[in-house]
C-alpha cells in the first residue's frame, strides 16, 4: 500500500492495477534520482530488501507477470556472467556491491544501469 501511496502523491499511477508492474517502479525516473523516498535510503541493500518483499507480496497475491517484462530471478545469472564470475550464488545484490568496492551509493547506480542493458537483452 506504501508503494501506490507514494507512487499516487506523484501522479504517476492512475490505478492500483498497474502497481502489480515492479518493473514499471524501477524504471521511473523519479524512482532512480530519488530512491530515498520509496525505500528510505540510497543504497543497493535497501533496494535489494525492498525488491525482494515486493515480489514477494506479488508471489502471495499470484499477481501474475507479463511476458514483456524479463524473468528478474534471471538477473543473478546475468550479472554474474557480465563481470565473469564463475557462478552467481552470491547474488546480483553481492558481485555488483563488490565490484563497486563496498560503496552502496555507487552499487545503486550501477544496478540501474545493469538493469537496463539486462532488460535489452531480455526483451
Amino acid at each position: 500500500m506504501y508503494i501506490y501511496y507514494a507512487y499516487n502523491t506523484l501522479g504517476a499511477i492512475d490505478s492500483m492495477t498497474e502497481i502489480k508492474r515492479i518493473y514499471q517502479l524501477i524504471e521511473s525516473d523519479h524512482f532512480r534520482t530519488k530512491p530515498n523516498l520509496y525505500i528510505g535510503d540510497r543504497n543497493i541493500t535497501t533496494l535489494y530488501n525492498f525488491l525482494n518483499g515486493a515480489f514477494f507480496a506479488l508471489k502471495i497475491h499470484e499477481v501474475e507477470s507479463r511476458e514483456s517484462e524479463p524473468d528478474f530471478r534471471k538477473f543473478h545469472d546475468w550479472v554474474a556472467d557480465h563481470y565473469n564470475w564463475f557462478e552467481s550464488t552470491a547474488g546480483w545484490k553481492n558481485i555488483i556491491l563488490k565490484e563497486c568496492d563496498g560503496d552502496e551509493e555507487k552499487a545503486l547506480d550501477v544496478f540501474f544501469n545493469l538493469y537496463d542493458e539486462f532488460k535489452k537483452g531480455t526483451s
